[in-house]
């Protein structure tokens, strides 16, 4: 099932504050992505029903963008408007272990660690961004992160 960006951002939001380390709304964006990015690498599957946009600094969710924007560089401290406190009921396993995941693996980068992780050559925003695409399409996505992942699983 695809969920909205917000409601994964929320989950990222709230893992910050649980850890004592309150994430920035880059940070936040770019942790929706790989979410994003390896729920569609590994399983196949969109965690999210939002497109990613080409933005300067890299993949973005407008709607998440819009949300969190007036926070600017400073921590976020709320979850985001209209969305129950609790989504935990709605995600399934592959889900929560890949949000889990991310979480603990990206989780404590600078939002420009995490720029720069988006940026990379060959990586999808860069792709996108080279075609002068609008947007990065999640066969882009998934291309790129299962390559990743099986890498991983060959070392």
């Amino acid at each position: 099932m695809e969920h909205d960006a917000r409601s994964v951002a929320n989950e990222f939001i709230r893992r910050g504050k649980d850890v004592g380390k309150p994430l920035t709304p880059l940070q936040v964006q770019k942790l929706v992505y790989f979410a994003h990015a390896w729920m569609l690498g590994i399983y196949r599957r969109p965690l999210i029903n939002e497109p990613f946009e080409v933005w300067k600094y890299g993949p973005v969710v407008p709607v998440v963008y819009y949300c969190l924007r007036h926070y600017g560089g400073d921590p976020v401290t709320e979850t985001l408007p209209n969305h129950p406190e609790d989504f935990e009921d709605e995600y399934d396993s592959a889900e929560n272990d890949i949000i889990d995941q991310v979480f603990q693996i990206y989780g404590g980068l600078s939002g420009g660690q995490l720029i720069t992780l988006t940026h990379m050559k060959g990586t999808p925003w860069h792709q996108a961004k080279k075609k002068g695409n609008w947007y990065i399409p999640d066969d882009m996505i998934r291309r790129f992160f299962a390559a990743k992942a099986e890498e991983a699983r060959r070392e």
